[in-house]
């Protein structure tokens, strides 16, 4: 399995230099095409008004659709400066609401990558794709950007694990990654340490080193699952988190919300999978 396209999603208000300087960091290690996205939201609807307050209601819309054009030019600009040269790059620009032109354009690629905006809180949802919608609708894996980074560091992983769909199906999806990493750590929270604990930890293990890729395993007991995941990755320092996007449990703000906001401005990448 090998990353051949990456598909980068850069919103209309993100500091793009840097989203952009890192993906194609990301594509050039695993020698991946990439393929730059911005969506302009052309959907600025009208008043139901009449007269001079139309007329200057129709200018408003004007100017941000001009304002949008813009920018979104101007990243575009910047996409093709950082690219070219570097990895083989196309640029993509649609018209529409964000999220779900990500989720469209996920055809294209292996892998997505995107900033998270304001962690996702859905309100800029007309100008930012959300990371939510588009890993829980896209099917692919999601890279989300560590707030700054210029370079994508993933030379220590962690691994969150839970005996679940969406987390064997995110270490499966993060395997390319896995193999150029220095150190993996596996590690699961629970209460008390069972038996079936053991034995899961110990296939997700063997399977990783089918691969080729070594993995050491943690286990942390807590009675709180989310506070004893975020302590053990506090004291970690990883580079990268890899975890299932588990949409239906209380890791939902973990994956989504507040926490993600806090990794990504400590300089921490994430990986998810559905």
């Amino acid at each position: 399995m090998a990353y051949k396209t990456i598909l980068l999603n850069i919103n209309i208000d993100s500091d793009a230099q840097p989203l952009i300087s890192a993906a194609v960091d990301l594509a050039k290690q695993h020698d991946a095409k990439l393929i730059g996205h911005c969506s302009v939201c052309a959907d600025l609807y009208l008043p139901a008004t009449h007269g001079e307050a139309l007329i200057l209601a129709a200018k408003v819309r004007d100017r941000i659709l001009d304002d949008l054009d813009r920018s979104s030019r101007q990243i575009q600009a910047a996409f093709d400066q950082l690219s070219t040269g570097h990895v083989k790059a196309e640029w993509r620009r649609t018209f529409g609401d964000p999220s779900q032109a990500v989720v469209e354009l996920s055809r294209t690629a292996d892998l997505i990558v995107m900033p998270a905006p304001e962690a996702a809180s859905g309100s800029k949802a007309h100008r930012s794709a959300l990371p939510g919608d588009v890993v829980l609708r896209s099917g692919r894996p999601l890279v989300l950007l560590a707030e700054g980074a210029k370079h994508f560091a993933a030379k220590k992983i962690v691994i969150a694990w839970k005996d679940t769909r969406e987390a064997r199906r995110a270490i499966s999806d993060a395997i390319p990654i896995l193999t150029l990493a220095d150190e993996i750590i596996i590690v699961t929270v629970t209460s008390a340490v069972r038996r079936s604990d053991r034995e899961s930890m110990e296939d997700v293990r063997a399977f990783l080193g089918g691969h080729g890729i070594n993995a050491e395993l943690k286990f942390v007991e807590s009675s709180d699952e989310y506070i004893g995941l975020m302590d053990f990755i506090d004291g970690s320092f990883p580079d990268l988190v890899v975890s299932g996007a588990y949409g239906h449990t209380r890791l939902r703000e973990w994956v989504f919300g507040g926490i993600t906001r806090t990794l990504l401005a400590s300089s921490i990448n994430r990986f998810m999978s559905y």
